[in-house]
């Protein structure tokens, strides 16, 4: 070693244990600040995971509440069907082959005349009730058909908004 003047060698093992400390020192308070960071991250995780099944909790008391909803209103509709059975709804065949209130369409009206000329006529619904031999077609199957999809997607439709 070269010698320094004023410097004994108590000094120098000295300022390497003061060194040696420091370099401790500054590891320690590295890892405690990591170690800090990492209980913050995880307390904000918990209250997270506490908001999200309080979310969660809230929706699936809403999605059973719409549930309940919609089969309220679905034995509504199927108690109003079972007091009100369909009637047959018939298109009548009379006056030469024309359904009735149905006109001829020969050429367009003025007010649509741009809009094309459309059909050259309205073709009538011609059938006979096999059951009861009375003129016309029973549309009535496919119009309660019609009325029971409306229903269904107005239940869905509920049931959305009431989750919501």
């Amino acid at each position: 070693m070269i010698p320094i003047p004023g410097v004994t060698q108590a000094r120098l093992v000295m300022a390497g244990i003061t060194v040696a400390l420091i370099v401790v020192a500054l590891g320690w308070f590295g890892l405690h600040e990591r170690h800090v960071e990492v209980r913050k991250l995880e307390k904000r995780e918990a209250i997270v995971e506490k908001q999200a099944d309080a979310g969660t909790e809230a929706n699936i008391v809403k999605a059973a509440v719409a549930a309940r909803g919609a089969e309220d209103d679905r034995r509504a509709i199927d108690a109003y069907i079972a007091a009100h059975p369909a009637e047959p709804v018939r298109m009548c065949d009379q006056d030469g082959g024309r359904p009735q209130g149905v006109r001829q369409v020969s050429a367009p009206v003025a007010a649509s005349a741009g809009h094309g000329a459309g059909p050259a006529a309205v073709p009538a619904v011609l059938g006979r009730d096999e059951a009861g031999g009375k003129d016309g077609t029973d549309v009535g199957p496919g119009v309660d058909a019609i009325l029971r999809a409306t229903e269904a997607l107005d239940i869905l439709y509920r049931e959305r908004q009431r989750r919501q």
